[in-house]
């Protein structure tokens, strides 16, 4: 057997170098030695470098919180003007919409999500306040016209299977000005990428608990007309003006077509300003008209009304005729007609009830449009 001789540096404190003879197996082992710590070494440093990255991805997902795209305040105040409760809705945009709107500039698809409250209040408000989604449809919009009918439009869009012919979403607003009307409930305006809105209407714990009327069950499901559609069946009435009251006509379908209802005034000294909201048999709010066409008999300001309904053969119905004002005398007289296939059976089951304690709901909207 060959020697070898293995030499081991001696501490500082010692001057002189110790060499030992050994066989190759003995070198063996000395190296197995060294690689050992060689694997230390490794095993250290890949379980630092992996906790490293581990941390970092956390970190990052925290980065990726977004702002929403838009925000609604509201606003309920009293007959005084005093605030009685606010709340927030943040508004986040998807798709852009493709398809029929009413000569918008844009149109996106809108998730809404009430993220505040101070105080207590009843938010059962239209769709058109609150971009929200009813029970029965599964998508809304935001759109903004900037010259429809020479004004400028905000508007929200919603599936309903009573939309227009050809289309799938019914768009209603109530934030416009145009050179020959002004809208009494909102403002609208969009410059460089901001759309702002203003829009205050009656609160539903006014006028829509008098009148049973609940905007959370039922979409829009027909529309106003710009024309006085008549009507072979035909009862009149009168309100007291100045109190603000409403009467409400019960009716039914007379088949599965269309039902138009008509409100007219019958005199220039009991001339007013009517508006009309139609309901179904459990109060669900249908849809509303004002200012369709000029009254027989004209108040200061403003039209009368005409809607014209999607009717199943015998469900019930109800239309809701109010005083907005613009009265010639303290009694409001008026002609309610309906136009369909067969005798509706209309007939007055609420008559002069109040509806308004001059309450209102204040929404104040703005977004960044992509």
């Amino acid at each position: 057997m060959r020697m070898r001789t293995v030499c081991f540096w001696l501490p500082a404190t010692m001057s002189a170098i110790s060499c030992d003879k050994g066989s190759d197996s003995a070198a063996a082992e000395a190296d197995a030695d060294t690689d050992s710590d060689s694997d230390t070494d490794t095993d250290t440093d890949s379980d630092t470098d992996s906790d490293t990255d581990s941390d970092t991805d956390t970190d990052s997902d925290t980065d990726t919180d977004t702002e929403p795209d838009g925000t609604i305040e509201f606003t309920n105040i009293d007959e005084n003007g005093t605030s009685l409760c606010t709340g927030r809705v943040d508004l986040t945009f998807g798709s852009p919409y493709v398809g029929y709107c009413p000569d918008c500039d844009f149109a996106f698809e809108v998730t809404a999500a009430m993220t505040s409250e101070t105080g207590t209040c009843d938010w059962n408000l239209p769709i058109s306040l609150t971009y929200g989604e009813r029970s029965d449809s599964t998508d809304t919009y935001l759109a903004f016209s900037s010259d429809h009918g020479g004004g400028e439009y905000l508007w929200v869009g919603f599936a309903s299977k009573f939309a227009y012919p050809g289309n799938t979403y019914l768009w209603y607003s109530y934030a416009f000005a145009t050179p020959t009307a002004v809208s009494a409930e909102g403002t609208v305006s969009y410059s460089k990428g901001l759309l702002e809105w203003s829009i205050q209407t009656f609160r539903p714990d006014s006028l829509y608990v008098f009148a049973d009327i609940t905007y959370l069950c039922a979409p829009d499901t027909g529309h106003g007309l710009t024309y006085d559609a008549g009507g072979a069946y035909e009862q009149t009435s009168s309100l007291d003006c100045y109190l603000r009251h409403y009467d409400r006509w019960s009716f039914v379908g007379t088949d599965a077509g269309y039902a138009t209802i008509t409100v007219d005034t019958v005199s220039a000294t009991t001339a007013f300003d009517p508006m009309l909201f139609v309901v179904d048999d459990k109060s669900c709010y249908l849809g509303s008209a004002d200012d369709s066409f000029e009254c027989t008999f004209a108040p200061t300001h403003h039209m009368c009304s005409s809607y014209q309904l999607p009717t199943e053969k015998g469900a019930e119905y109800s239309a809701l005729v109010l005083v907005r004002g613009d009265c010639a005398g303290p009694i409001g007289e008026y002609e309610i007609s309906i136009d369909a296939s067969a005798d509706p059976s209309l007939t007055l089951v609420n008559a002069n009830a109040p509806w308004s304690d001059g309450h209102s709901v204040v929404a104040k909207g703005s977004a960044q449009i992509p």
